[in-house]
């Protein structure tokens, strides 16, 4: 996918800037200091995306335990369980739309090309909800 920056010198030549995002989210009354969750566990704030607002998986930059070299720069990826999914979503129809919905939020927010609305459809997994 492409994204939606400004091209290199569009922006210095006095155009439009990108969009911004709310800043992570950190509870600052913790030592060390920690990221607000959302219900999922996913950060808050931050760029929104289908994949963060309608989750399959909670995502974390913070490396697991024995984490390799790679999982320290990537993070971690835990899947969420396919009954709290049911929950979740109630079923696969619905988590599609609200996948749907929340890739026209990204586009509409501009973090998403509309030209690339297809392949960030593709990206949903509706088969992971339980029936």
């Amino acid at each position: 996918m492409r994204s939606a920056s400004v091209p290199s010198g569009r922006l210095a030549a006095g155009g439009a800037a990108p969009p911004g995002a709310d800043l992570l989210e950190v509870d600052t009354t913790t030592t060390p200091l920690t990221y607000v969750t959302d219900d999922a566990g996913n950060v808050r704030g931050g760029v929104r995306t289908p994949v963060v607002d309608v989750p399959l998986d909670v995502l974390s930059g913070m490396p697991g335990a024995e984490a390799s070299l790679i999982g320290i720069l990537m993070g971690t990826t835990r899947p969420i369980p396919g009954e709290e999914l049911r929950e979740r979503y109630g079923s696969p129809d619905a988590y599609l739309a609200a996948y749907t919905a929340a890739a026209d939020a990204a586009i509409a927010a501009g973090f998403v090309v509309a030209e690339d609305r297809d392949a960030l459809l593709a990206g949903a997994d509706a088969s992971r909800v339980p029936t």
